[in-house]
C-alpha cells in the first residue's frame, strides 16, 4: 500500500525523505482492511496482510486500530494466531 505522505527535507550535501503516515492514509488503509474482510470473512493477520498487499505492520495495525475504535472487529486468537472479522 505505502499510504504514506512523504516529506523532503534538503541539507547541504544530502538528501532525505520522511515518510509520514497521515490520518488520511490511515483512513484509507482502513478502507481497504474492511473492503477485504467483508469479500473473505475470517482472516489471520498473516492473510490479511498478504491479500491487502499492506506493506508495514505499522500500516496495518493502525487500520485495525481505526475500525476496533469504531467497534467494527472481532478479534480471536487461536494459538500463536489472530484471525479478524467483521463484527
Amino acid at each position: 500500500m505505502g499510504n504514506y505522505e512523504k516529506t523532503r527535507i534538503f541539507v547541504p550535501g544530502f538528501k532525505i525523505i520522511i515518510k509520514i503516515m497521515t490520518i488520511e492514509s490511515i483512513g484509507t488503509t482502513a478502507g481497504v482492511v474492511w473492503t477485504a474482510l467483508s469479500t473473505s470473512g475470517k482472516m489471520s493477520v498473516k492473510e490479511l496482510k498478504k491479500v491487502t498487499k499492506i506493506k508495514t505492520d505499522k500500516e496495518l495495525y493502525s487500520a485495525l486500530g481505526w475500525l476496533a475504535k469504531e467497534d467494527k472487529l472481532i478479534f480471536k486468537e487461536k494459538g500463536e494466531e489472530m484471525f479478524i472479522w467483521l463484527a
